[in-house]
């Protein structure tokens, strides 16, 4: 069986102008070698509370990726009724934040262990996650 990424990206509040180049640069960077390594490894991507302007671009540019990758992207809004119900076809009630209608009270689930229970982990490592 294979393990497959399931990609949340939350981007609520967000405006155009708090796009960094740098950090879209990189991650598509990230993103283009573990499919080099690893063809196939995600299962879709979800976009969490998006403004206006990403559908539209979205919209616009969809067409110009194969269907095959368009499949994969999931646009949904943490303030709509079936939250749940959408997040449920890939993420277990248990390990899904609470913000997006889950049990688990924080996310990364490492974070937990990480930072609350590990007394190696300097307090201004922790501030700079936070």
């Amino acid at each position: 069986r294979l393990t497959k990424e399931l990609r949340i990206i939350d981007i609520s509040g967000m405006k155009f102008k708090d796009m960094d180049m740098t950090f879209i640069k990189r991650d598509s960077k990230g993103s283009k070698t573990t499919e080099d390594f690893y063809p196939q490894l995600l299962s879709s991507a979800i976009i969490v509370d998006a403004p206006g302007w990403i559908n539209t671009i979205w919209k616009v540019t969809k067409s110009l990726f194969p269907k095959r990758m368009v499949e994969k992207v999931d646009f949904i809004s943490s303030k709509e009724s079936d939250t749940f119900k959408r997040f449920s076809r890939y993420v277990s009630k248990s390990n899904l934040p609470k913000r997006y209608g889950g049990e688990k009270e924080t996310y990364p689930p490492l974070l937990d262990n990480l930072f609350g229970k590990d007394p190696l982990v300097f307090e201004s490592e922790q501030k700079r996650f936070f």
